[in-house]
């Protein structure tokens, strides 16, 4: 009986994701793009539990690392015949070049891990407040650079050209390896030791599960930031990573 309990525990929400995307089939395409943009939340709202929930810190990095990961596979997905007209100021290994959809979810999940172990070796040795606050310092630099560097984006305008190749089923399949990979890493030797700091902060031997933690959370944003990056196509801005994942950073640690 025991045995059947965790097994339920992660096959729930993967069965709920299979309903939805087969609920998903009745009906129409307008309607389909709700069901769609809530995978997507879930795959999102899981990722972030992966730290978030289970260390108890808000963290505001998370937010960087998503959104660098996005454009990065944002830019590598526009066609190259589009990207002199829609971005001619890009640094011309991203204008000359582009990926498709799988290349480009490697790219995303592999800038946002490699910029996340860069900054979160040093911004993991503080706690409570103070990572808070260095964490949001981080969230800030990187909006005022992707903001304003034209050569690796589209800057403050929106992205243009991007396909919008996702569809439900890549969609459901990215959640489902998300919950996978989130409930595996919570019942792990690291992950209970990163939730024992969220009842006491002076457990200095939780720290390296910390680093482990943000490592495992930045490849799975960097897969679902790709498949917001292809669904909202031209709607896509910075300041719409940064209200997104906010609220589904909330949703993570209730």
């Amino acid at each position: 009986m025991r045995a059947r309990i965790p097994a339920l525990e992660v096959l729930g929400p993967m069965a709920l994701v299979v309903i939805v995307g087969l609920l998903s089939t009745q009906v129409s395409l307008a309607n389909e793009q709700y069901f769609l943009s809530a995978i997507i939340s879930v795959a999102m709202v899981v990722a972030v539990y992966v730290f978030v929930g289970n260390s108890g810190v808000l963290s505001f990095g998370q937010i960087s690392f998503v959104a660098v990961g996005g454009f990065a596979s944002g830019v590598m997905t526009i066609p190259v015949e589009s990207k002199s007209g829609v971005l001619p100021e890009l640094f011309p290994v991203l204008r000359d070049h582009t990926v498709g959809m799988v290349p480009s979810l490697v790219l995303a999940a592999l800038v946002g891990g490699v910029l996340a172990l860069v900054l979160g070796l040093p911004l993991m040795r503080l706690s409570g407040l103070a990572a808070g606050i260095a964490t949001f310092a981080v969230l800030e630099i990187t909006n005022n650079i992707l903001n304003y560097e034209t050569r690796i984006g589209p800057a403050l305008n929106n992205f243009a050209s991007v396909p919008a190749t996702t569809g439900m089923w890549q969609a459901a399949v990215g959640a489902i390896i998300c919950i996978g990979v989130a409930y595996a890493y919570q019942r792990t030797r690291f992950g209970r030791m990163l939730r024992a700091t969220r009842e006491d902060e002076r457990r200095q031997v939780a720290r390296d599960a910390e680093l482990l933690a943000d490592r495992v959370e930045e490849n799975l944003p960097g897969h679902r930031n790709l498949f917001a990056v292809v669904f909202v196509g031209e709607e896509l801005t910075l300041k719409g990573f940064h209200v997104l994942f906010t609220q589904h950073a909330f949703q993570a640690v209730q």
